[in-house]
This record gives structure tokens, C-alpha cells and sequence, in this order.
């Protein structure tokens, strides 16, 4: 039997639009109010979080390598920890640029 006729072995054949349901091309023109999509909002204290913990594990690290204590590294880290959290919890924030009406 000839599988044709079954419609089995057009399995990948795409079918062709029929006239009346196909769209008229249009000329490519850039619209000026599409814009690329922003990432999505971060809190600042969450931001101000991951400063902070990676510049402080930075310290702490640095610290141990150049033969302080632990008990002195761990110290400054904290303190350090705490002084860069506050600073980009309060400093940090990028104010966007104001947009200008039409």
C-alpha cells in the first residue's frame, strides 16, 4: 500500500497558507517606542547584601593569606561586612535618567 494516500509519509510536509489567510507584507520600519526589555528590579538591600558579603569573604581571605589570625581576620571581616552593607544600602541606588514627554 502507498503511503501516500494515507497522508503518513507527508508527515514533515508543511501545507501552503491558502491566499486569503495570508498577510500583506508591510515595509520594516523601526518604531522609536519599542525599547529592549529592562532585567527585573533588585531591592537595593539585597544588592547592598552581595557587595557585601563578597567584599568581606575578599577581606577575610586576604587577611589569612598574609598571616593575620583568625580570630583578627574574622573581626575585621564582620566589621568590614557591616561598613559595605551600610555604605551601598544607603549610596548605592543609580537613579534612572528622567524621560522626556513627546
Amino acid at each position: 500500500m502507498d503511503e501516500t494516500a494515507t497522508g503518513s509519509a507527508n508527515f514533515f510536509l508543511v501545507r501552503p497558507v491558502p491566499a486569503a489567510l495570508r498577510r500583506r507584507s508591510l515595509p520594516l520600519q523601526y518604531d522609536r517606542r519599542v525599547h529592549t526589555p529592562r532585567p527585573p528590579s533588585i531591592d537595593q538591600g539585597v544588592i547592598a547584601l552581595v557587595w557585601a558579603v563578597g567584599l568581606g569573604a575578599f577581606i577575610y581571605f586576604g587577611l589569612v593569606a598574609v598571616g593575620a589570625s583568625g580570630a583578627t581576620a574574622v573581626v575585621i571581616a564582620m566589621v568590614s561586612f557591616a561598613a559595605i552593607w551600610l555604605l551601598v544600602r544607603l549610596r548605592g541606588e543609580d537613579r534612572p535618567p528622567r524621560r522626556r514627554r513627546p
